[in-house]
């Protein structure tokens, strides 16, 4: 019972099909329209899909590596309240968060 061995990867010219369509879309004498119409959305608060076109901007133009769990880059937040008109004012120390995933 010979059972035959399935090849793994893309089939053979997927990554030219792949590349022909990346060069039509980059190319296209329309794109330069499409991406204003993103970002009129993605501006406009009362658009249907401003979050998607927000998502869609963000994605594509902040680097993952920030945003890589095994970098920590993230620096402690303090928080200064000021109170106007208050002769006595009172020291309230805070409490640190620790760094915990959720």
């Amino acid at each position: 019972m010979a059972k035959s061995i399935a090849k793994r990867g893309r089939p053979k010219g997927m990554r030219a099909a792949q590349l022909h369509l990346q060069r039509q879309l980059l190319e296209h004498p329309d794109n330069p329209k499409v991406l204003q119409a993103v970002y009129e959305a993605a501006l406009d608060p009362e658009h249907k899909n401003q979050i998607a076109a927000q998502k869609l901007i963000l994605d594509r133009s902040l680097p993952l590596s920030k945003f890589d769990k095994q970098s920590d880059i993230r620096t402690p937040v303090k928080i200064t309240i000021k109170s106007i008109g208050n002769d006595n004012p009172k020291l309230v120390e805070g409490q640190t968060i620790g760094n915990e995933e959720y």
